[in-house]
């Protein structure tokens, strides 16, 4: 069940943050698959977390975990498949 929560917040704070990415840099067809996969991942990672009652700490130390690595991986790749164009545009 702890694998499960890490792979699940992973998962959602990854698209998250390219959500965040893809809006700033005006990716406007990306916008929606992001939005139904963070939705899959709300109602499955608050389900597994309210299945794991005696394991709190683990849950949230998981959770937390597995948030920091999402966002640092989906700003990195983020990058890489945009070639920083966002970033160039601006500025």
């Amino acid at each position: 069940m702890i694998g499960f929560l890490f792979t699940i917040s992973f998962a959602y704070v990854f698209l998250k943050s390219a959500q965040q990415k893809n809006v700033i840099g005006g990716h406007v067809w990306f916008i929606g698959p992001l939005s139904f996969g963070m939705a899959f991942c709300e109602v499955y990672g608050i389900t597994a977390y309210v299945s794991a009652p005696d394991h709190k700490l683990q849950a949230a130390m998981a959770i937390g975990a597995g948030g920091w690595l999402g966002c640092v991986v989906a700003m990195v790749l983020h990058d890489r498949v945009f070639k920083r164009k966002d970033v160039d545009k601006r500025g």
